[in-house]
């Protein structure tokens, strides 16, 4: 089983940030306003800014769950991944799997052989984002990496840039006639971070950014799930996290995209609270199959 970077974070914090990784003070030059550079995996790193929404713990548990069901299907990898990332923020999931999967390819080769590697094991990854600033992090936080990426893969002067595997696009994902003429059953494999509260229901900011991150429009998990299916192949798995009070309309509207639930997970501070996160793997087309996993405690 593939070993993951310890991030350094709050536990508590569940709801909402999870406090600051130790800050990086490499590449600080680039920085906008209100923008920080963390370290998000190794020497990989990444930028967020202060006055917008920033990832959780719960985009890491999700890259994470996503990163065991894909490595212990077998013992070889899977060739031609392509994964989708989205409402992709800051490009946090997307970034911290794509990461591991190439350590783990990086690490089967030793120095003299890296010529050797199966470039088709490299996956995929597309990110989707609607919101303009956010589109162009992910872009930065792509090619802000490019240079530790290349001497991983043991290449001098970027002969393969990261974004020959990773694309961003300004989409909004209720566009489902868009998504029909230009993604349709495209990925193997799509990870999502939705929106927690429905509008009306969640305290809005005098930040526009944030809300749209954390407030979803009455008609988005409909919406959502429709293009999921459109863009996902068959058999292709959806991985996905959100608050428990969610569970019973993700459920249904998964179902009627004929997404089936495979793996569900609960997740909680410790054993002394109640869980309000949870944890899900569907399937396009699966047989209806119901795997409960043991309760995620954050702070163990």
């Amino acid at each position: 089983m593939i070993k993951y970077t310890k991030i350094e974070v709050n536990m508590n914090e569940i709801k909402g940030d999870v406090g600051k990784i130790k800050q990086n003070t490499y590449l600080k030059h680039i920085l906008e306003e209100n923008e920080i550079l963390e370290n998000m995996f190794e020497k990989y790193n990444i930028i967020q800014n202060d006055n917008y929404f920033k990832f959780g713990l719960d985009s890491i548990l999700l890259s994470k769950m996503y990163l065991e069901e894909y490595f212990k299907k077998s013992n070889k990898l899977k060739k031609n991944e392509k994964i989708a990332d989205f409402c992709s923020g800051t490009g946090i999931i997307g970034l911290y799997s794509f990461f591991n999967i190439s350590k783990y390819i990086f690490n089967k080769n030793n120095e003299t052989e890296l010529n050797k590697i199966d470039l088709e094991e490299i996956p995929i990854v597309d990110f989707f984002e609607k919101q303009q600033y956010f589109y162009n992090l992910n872009l930065k936080n792509i090619n802000i990496n490019n240079n530790e990426w290349n001497k991983c893969l043991g290449m001098d002067n970027n002969i393969i840039n990261l974004n020959k595997y990773l694309n961003v696009y300004n989409i909004d994902l209720k566009d489902t006639e868009y998504l029909k003429d230009n993604f349709k059953e495209k990925y193997t494999t799509i990870l999502i971070n939705p929106p927690y509260m429905a509008n009306g229901k969640g305290l809005k900011t005098i930040n526009n950014e944030k809300d749209i991150a954390k407030i979803a429009d009455s008609d988005f998990l409909e919406k959502i799930f429709k293009s999921i299916f459109i863009t996902l192949k068959d058999k292709g798995e959806l991985f996905l996290v959100s608050k428990i009070e969610n569970l019973s309309t993700i459920i249904y509207n998964a179902k009627i995209n004929k997404l089936e639930l495979k793996v569900l997970q609960f997740v909680s501070a410790n054993p002394n609270v109640k869980s309000t996160l949870f944890l899900a793997k569907f399937v396009k087309n699966g047989k209806p199959f119901l795997k409960m996993l043991p309760q995620k405690y954050i702070n163990n």
